[in-house]
């Protein structure tokens, strides 16, 4: 397994180069690294874990996204960071911060009717009448087809 770059402090420690980067002051530089690194080590300024960063084509493998990972408790969690323009030293520690303290689950409910019992007697009674015109327009039809036809 190779071994990664780190991010931390706000800067950018390529493994395999000794040009460190100072992400918020050579920011171009950093959008440039981000176009070809696959993945990096992120150690967090807000006392949260490190995770790992990577870059995943679209699926239609024409963007490239950055995603943050980290295992906790044994399970492996994914949080979406963005597109490489999106990744400042902001945003990496809102990531370190969801992947330790995850949106809980909603719960299913069941959801009771919001049609009262009265509106479907009255609508029951609107269709029944409708029915009762529409027989009667189909012998008033029949009627004056049967004249014609006489």
């Amino acid at each position: 397994m190779s071994k990664l770059s780190v991010v931390g402090e706000g800067l950018l420690s390529p493994h395999n180069s000794t040009n460190i980067i100072e992400i918020n002051k050579h920011w171009h530089k950093w959008q440039k690294w981000l176009e070809t690194a696959q993945s990096f080590r992120y150690v967090p300024n807000n006392n949260e874990p490190p995770y790992t960063a990577r870059q995943e084509k679209g699926s239609k493998g024409q963007a490239s996204y950055w995603y943050g990972y980290r295992k906790v408790g044994g399970v492996l969690r994914k949080r979406y960071i963005g597109r490489g323009e999106d990744l400042s030293i902001t945003k990496l520690d809102e990531i370190a911060y969801q992947l330790s303290n995850p949106t809980p689950k909603k719960k299913v409910t069941q959801i009771k009717s919001v049609t009262k019992l009265e509106d479907v007697e009255k609508l029951t009674a609107e269709v029944v009448s409708l029915q009762s015109e529409l027989q009667r327009k189909e012998e008033l039809l029949a009627e004056a087809l049967g004249k014609l036809i006489a």
